[in-house]
């Protein structure tokens, strides 16, 4: 394990040289607040089926006007756009939104934006791929209802670090999400966010498993190491292993490990690799910064796994002598898109 931890800590070290590594290592220059010119914001996400929103208040972080639901396919800019008319408030002038889809962070007029590389999870966004979110939003919003808006955009990992903010300076944290998928994301400085993307890192030996999961996903070679931890493949895993030791057990989901573990020796092994080889990364990110961390943490795998936990808590503490602090941050999603333009 150590041996992977050294080889996560040269990745970044290169990635951080603008070499080309197997982390994409995305850098997001992060907004400038202009002397706190926001007495409040409207943040937005937008993940998968569900969106939230509040108003934000930048002095106390308390949220107001909150509201949830749920939409349907989004396959083309319209509809998309037709969901934030609806959800932007018409008094409002600044809104960050919290945008769960791949982007490519740009900066328009001292503002994060991003532009749409794909669709995914069925939403194929027609019209809005290889476009800015945030400027397609502002630029709509002026034609229907002459509306002027600042709007900040930003992927999920980053506005998870980004939340941190609310409780600690930027060089005492780090974000991970441990559940569905896993990604890490850290500062490089002050003003500049990183998106990791560590789902793709490739210098650790893969188990056979993981090498059978690999060549039957629909993207073979890709995303090494999410298919070796991450909860979307975990459960594959356990029927491999189940298969190969002559157990007729099989389950369909990871969330089923739970249960097993408590009894069933392959359900164990299966979370307690997993849980190493998060530690790893975690080791890595405090080894590369050398120094202590709070890592902002989301995900059901890492807080609710059986023992999950515990067993990275102890890795990281075998592998560097620095310490991880590990925090859940309510409405982390929203408090970290204010934070786009706070």
């Amino acid at each position: 394990m150590a041996n992977i931890v050294n080889s996560f800590v040269q990745e970044l070290a290169r990635s951080h040289a603008n070499q080309k590594t197997s982390l994409e290592f995305i850098r997001h220059t992060l907004s400038i607040p202009a002397h706190n010119s926001f007495d409040h914001i409207q943040a937005i996400t937008i993940g998968g089926t569900f969106y939230n929103t509040a108003v934000v208040t930048p002095s106390t972080y308390e949220l107001f006007h909150q509201q949830h639901g749920s939409f349907q396919i989004l396959s083309s800019a319209q509809a998309f756009l037709s969901l934030m008319e609806r959800l932007i408030r018409p008094e409002e002038t600044s809104i960050a939104v919290n945008f769960a889809y791949p982007l490519k962070p740009v900066t328009e007029n001292g503002t994060l934006d991003g532009v749409l590389l794909n669709g995914s999870k069925e939403h194929t966004f027609n019209g809005l791929v290889g476009k800015q979110v945030g400027k397609t939003i502002q630029d709509y919003m002026w034609e229907k209802r002459k509306q002027k808006l600042r709007v900040s955009v930003a992927n999920d990992t980053i506005c998870l670090l980004l939340s941190g903010l609310t409780k600690y300076p930027w060089n005492q944290i780090a974000a991970g999400i441990v559940g569905t998928g896993m990604n890490f994301a850290i500062f490089e400085d002050e003003y500049t966010a990183v998106n990791l993307e560590s789902g793709s890192f490739d210098k650790f030996e893969q188990s056979e498993e993981g090498k059978i999961i690999d060549a039957q996903s629909a993207e073979p070679g890709t995303a090494l190491f999410e298919k070796e931890v991450s909860g979307a493949y975990l459960y594959k895993q356990f029927n491999l292993k189940a298969e190969k030791e002559g157990i007729s057990t099989r389950i369909a989901d990871t969330s089923e490990l739970d249960t097993l573990a408590k009894t069933q020796h392959i359900a164990r092994d299966v979370l307690d690799h997993s849980a190493h080889l998060i530690a790893s990364q975690i080791a890595g990110i405090l080894e590369y910064h050398k120094r202590s961390i709070t890592f902002v943490m989301q995900g059901s795998l890492f807080w609710k796994g059986y023992n999950y936990k515990n067993t990275v808590d102890t890795a990281v503490k075998k592998l560097t002598n620095y310490s991880a602090n590990y925090i859940e941050i309510e409405h982390a999603d929203l408090l970290g898109a204010a934070k786009l333009v706070m």
